[in-house]
């Protein structure tokens, strides 16, 4: 009975013993090595980046105020206006009845009113009865002038001197009131919209101290000197940027035209450029929102999930312009396998 007792205790002592090393040798199968950057100081060029697109400053979409047969049309597709000159018109003949018409009712009106003035004067028609003719005569009035004002809207004229850009009818269709007939825009006058971080919006104040210049796709070898005519206070509520709208100073005598891609580059001693990681660096929120995040290694070699605020893509980089230090080590491949404070081991230089 002893031995088979000594038995049954030694069995439960190795089983221990050997769960005890199974438990260590699974502790040890968790620290998964890893690649890392190590943050280092922002650029201090004083020179930052951002994609823009050229547009005309002066454009609109024209259309008819009042509905009709389209029976002029004598303009094309890139053709250039003149500022008053004709690039559409209604037939005027329902108009021109209307007008007459009104004309027609007013001068009766008005006669009565003259006629009644004679009268009051010799007490054949009472005050009330004078101020129905006023008020008839005035009635007459505003139609004539709503009437001239709808036989002058037959008339399309460009409100400036432009380049149709888009026809969207053909001549001879039945218009209704509204509908857009063409796009005009002024060449002449471009300017470009690019998109930057709160860092720069904040230094709105010191832009007569920045340099603006602008490079077309088009004409790479040719910085375009630019000025702030114009930007937003509040931020997208996706990509947390604001808006700028610049002016091109002088094309100096160079083809340019709405829809061309541009890099628009700011310059000064008061900007420095943030942070850059590898894209992989950066994982997007696994519930959906659109944080994102790095895992950050502290001193004892355990990851941390740290949110970000993110800027523009720069190659196979990304700015971060919120959120991590310089020093800070960042993992930057694998990070869909790592879990809050896993232990990791830092790969050498040589191995990554």
């Amino acid at each position: 009975m002893n031995l088979r007792l000594i038995f049954i205790m030694l069995t439960v002592i190795f089983g221990l013993t050997a769960c005890g090393h199974h438990s260590e040798e699974t502790t040890k199968e968790i620290v998964r090595p890893v690649k890392y950057v190590e943050v280092s100081a922002p650029n201090s060029a004083g020179l930052r980046e951002f994609p823009g697109t050229l547009q005309a400053k002066d454009r609109v979409d024209l259309s008819f105020q009042v509905s009709g047969k389209l029976t002029k049309l004598p303009i094309k597709e890139g053709q250039h206006l003149k500022k008053g000159e004709l690039i559409g018109a209604l037939d005027p003949r329902d108009f021109q009845a209307k007008y007459d018409s009104a004309v027609a009712g007013f001068k009766n009106a008005n006669a009565n009113y003259l006629r009644g003035k004679r009268l009051i004067s010799k007490e054949y028609i009472s005050q009330s009865d004078l101020d129905k003719l006023q008020a008839q005569k005035d009635q007459a009035d505003a139609n004539v002038r709503l009437a001239k004002k709808a036989l002058d809207d037959t008339k399309l004229l460009a409100p400036f001197s432009g380049t149709v850009a888009k026809q969207y009818v053909r001549n001879f269709t039945d218009i209704q009131a509204k509908q857009s007939i063409v796009s005009l825009q002024n060449n002449d006058d471009l300017e470009i919209v690019i998109s930057v971080p709160e860092q720069i919006i904040a230094q709105k104040e010191n832009a007569d101290h920045l340099k603006i210049n602008a490079v077309i796709s088009t004409i790479p070898n040719k910085k375009f000197a630019l000025k702030v005519n114009e930007f937003t206070t509040e931020a997208d509520p996706v990509t947390r940027t604001y808006k700028i709208t610049l002016g091109i100073i002088d094309k100096e005598g160079f083809n340019l035209f709405p829809g061309m891609t541009a890099t628009v580059e700011l310059s000064g001693s008061t900007l420095s450029g943030p942070i850059q990681l590898p894209v992989d660096a950066v994982f997007a929120d696994p519930n959906g929102n659109h944080q994102q995040f790095v895992w950050v290694i502290d001193k004892d070699k355990k990851v941390h999930k740290v949110p970000v605020e993110v800027g523009e893509l720069r190659g196979s980089s990304i700015e971060v312009l919120k959120g991590i230090s310089e020093k800070e080590k960042i993992v930057v491949a694998g990070v869909h396998y790592l879990t809050e404070g896993q232990q990791v081991k830092l790969l050498p230089p040589q191995q990554q």
